[in-house]
């Protein structure tokens, strides 16, 4: 199916927000982050969506790059790779906002893999505060064409603001995180971390985390199925 095609079934299943009066309102948004941890190395993502939505229904166009590199990493290879992909999206959000299903298809435009990037799944996410006791809940499930895969992971991370300002907060919290994958090929894929982190969130658009885990790797080849994993996260979404 053309790029064109997927594209006029997206706007189709969005109820045909062009039709509008006065036409669509279009928005930008996007999320980066760069990541390192002790296990896999060094990683980063920059995902820009240009769309709009209708009710329930968002149809957007994405170029996402990701870069992944386990130089200096607990894994006992070196490996590293970069790529990007562009294409269009669709979102169906249940009532509330806080879980959707998505589905997406892109083309490379940089990297090694040149096959096109199908993807489909569900992501649900939670905030909460009361006083000084905050917390987050992120889960999501995705079947990923290159890989003809499914990779799910879900993380809470209850905790407490230690200061706050104008500009933003401090909090420190206890992180619990789980991944897993339908064919197990890897053990980092299929893990489970507990630790403890602190994080500065800046004017709510920039995140700096740090935190220390330990974990277990339940399926798939991995060095050592107990590890440590310290991670430190910068990310900003807009």
């Amino acid at each position: 199916m053309s790029a064109s095609r997927i594209l006029s079934c997206a706007l189709a299943l969005a109820g045909s927000p062009l039709a509008l009066a006065g036409g669509p309102t279009w928005r930008l948004s996007g999320y980066l982050e760069g990541v390192y941890n002790k296990l896999t190395g060094n990683s980063s993502a920059v995902i820009v969506r240009y769309g709009t939505r209708n009710g329930p229904h968002e149809v957007h166009a994405f170029v996402r790059n990701e870069t992944f590199d386990t130089t200096g990493s607990d894994l006992p290879f070196a490996y590293s790779s970069r790529g990007g992909v562009a294409g269009i999206g669709y979102r169906y959000y249940l009532p509330g906002d806080k879980v959707f299903v998505s589905a997406s298809a892109g083309v490379a435009v940089s990297g090694q893999v040149k096959t096109p990037d199908y993807r489909a799944g569900i992501v649900a996410g939670d905030y909460w505060e009361k006083g000084s006791f905050v917390g987050d809940l992120y889960a999501e499930a995705f079947w990923v064409s290159r890989a003809d895969d499914v990779y799910a992971t879900l993380r809470l991370r209850p905790g407490t603001i230690l200061s706050r300002n104008k500009n933003g907060r401090l909090w420190g919290y206890g992180v619990l995180q789980g991944w897993a994958s339908a064919h197990q090929r890897s053990g980092t894929e299929n893990k489970v971390e507990a630790g403890v982190g602190a994080g500065y969130v800046y004017q709510g658009e920039w995140s700096l985390n740090a935190e220390f885990r330990v974990g277990y790797s339940f399926a798939g080849p991995i060095t050592n199925k107990r590890y440590t994993n310290p991670w430190v996260t910068l990310s900003r979404s807009f």
